[in-house]
């Protein structure tokens, strides 16, 4: 497998302008677990439980966990330890997907391994990748976003270009065994973390999966499902370690662009890439370079249908948010998603899910857009049953 720095040579380089290779700083040796005491299994339990304690699994493990964190240590650390099935449901907001919650003491396992070893790894990530990442999320990618454009365009003085791409079927494209390839050249293969970490790469979802939405099932396109993606492909989505490895598998790609192409307003978050300049035949170039990268190195591509060079101030949507020149309003799918939430708490104003997810919703579309008066009409919409704070970012009964 090739790193990201030697896809091309240097002849083939220079026809799409890109600039030689960057020493890269190097970084400690990262130190593993053989070994996991009880209190790392309390760790890792506190930020599993954080925002899943009211789940029905949470709570049977909760009622005696003590002694199921000693069971789940001694397991791990004698090699014993086997992932467990998974529940699989279809959500269809913004469109049909499978979603794979693991069982919660697996869950506690990928909270294990990611504390040991996502500090490492983030510390190498480059600025301007996001997702999985702590103080990096979708508003910092949006915000990240905008300033790159308002660079580009000198504050929207001048004109430039925007580069939109993302990774077709990323989840389910993802080849396990190029991934441990990427992952034991830095963890080794013979730690405890090592080890767990290839179980849980290696492991297939859809061995013994419960099957919670058959119905909904069909909506999802083969193409992005895991029960039909290639032998060897595929991590699923809803898991903590699938975003992360989401990260490390791009990771090459990200310094390709940055450090061997020389892009400098380059933003992705897990497989939405967004690139500016004031150059459109470079940014076609760097396209093709990402494309072709991504086939000689991942085994996948870009998406032909989402790939397109648009100037800068057309409106870019990204992560949630549609960004125009000094302003960012939410996506029309995002809006017509909270009109329906409200339409529904307006039915059922006593229904706390209803109430949790119009709530969320106000929050998605306070974080950094211009909505102040759509999230008041939202609020006004069910002003007879619920009141709502003045910032309108909040509903309560």
């Amino acid at each position: 497998m090739n790193s990201g720095g030697d896809v091309n040579n240097n002849n083939k380089n220079n026809q799409f302008g890109v600039v030689p290779a960057l020493e890269m700083p190097m970084r400690p040796a990262l130190t593993l677990h053989d070994h996991y005491a009880y209190t790392d299994l309390v760790e890792a339990y506190l930020d599993c439980r954080r925002r899943k304690r009211n789940k029905r699994s949470a709570v049977a493990f909760e009622s005696r966990f003590e002694r199921n964190l000693e069971i789940l240590r001694d397991e791990v650390n004698s090699g014993r330890y086997a992932i467990g099935r998974s529940n699989v449901f279809v959500v269809t907001h913004p469109k049909p997907r499978e979603v794979w919650a693991a069982g919660f003491r697996d869950r506690i396992v990928h909270h294990l391994v990611f504390r040991d070893i996502a500090p490492w790894y983030e510390s190498g990530f480059i600025e301007d990748s996001f997702s999985c990442i702590k103080g990096r999320g979708t508003l910092a990618a949006r915000l990240r976003a905008e300033r790159f454009a308002r660079r580009a365009t000198e504050n929207w003085s001048r004109p430039a270009w925007a580069l939109q791409v993302d990774i077709a079927n990323f989840f389910v494209s993802i080849d396990r065994p190029v991934l441990w390839d990427v992952l034991r050249t830095d963890i080794g293969e013979t730690s405890l973390t090592a080890r767990l970490v290839r179980q849980i790469v290696f492991h297939d979802p859809t061995a013994a999966a419960v099957n919670t939405t058959p119905q909904l099932s069909s909506l999802v396109p083969p193409h992005k499902s895991l029960w039909h993606c290639r032998p060897g492909c595929g991590l699923p989505i809803g898991n903590l370690t699938s975003q992360f490895f989401s990260n490390v598998y791009l990771d090459a790609l990200d310094k390709f662009a940055k450090h061997v192409l020389g892009v400098r307003h380059y933003v992705r978050y897990v497989d939405d890439i967004l690139i500016f300049s004031r150059d459109r035949a470079r940014l076609f170039a760097w396209r093709d370079a990402l494309d072709e990268w991504l086939r000689d190195n991942r085994a996948m591509h870009l998406h032909p249908a989402k790939s397109r060079v648009v100037s800068a101030d057309a409106g870019l949507n990204f992560v949630g948010g549609v960004i125009l020149p000094w302003r960012t309003y939410p996506r029309r799918m995002t809006v017509d998603a909270a009109r329906r939430a409200f339409l529904t708490v307006a039915g059922h104003p006593l229904s706390a899910g209803a109430l949790e997810s119009a709530t969320s919703y106000l929050g998605t579309m306070r974080a950094g857009m211009a909505s102040f008066g759509l999230r008041r009409a939202l609020c006004r919409s069910v002003a007879p049953f619920l009141s709502a704070d003045s910032g309108m970012t909040k509903i309560y009964n």
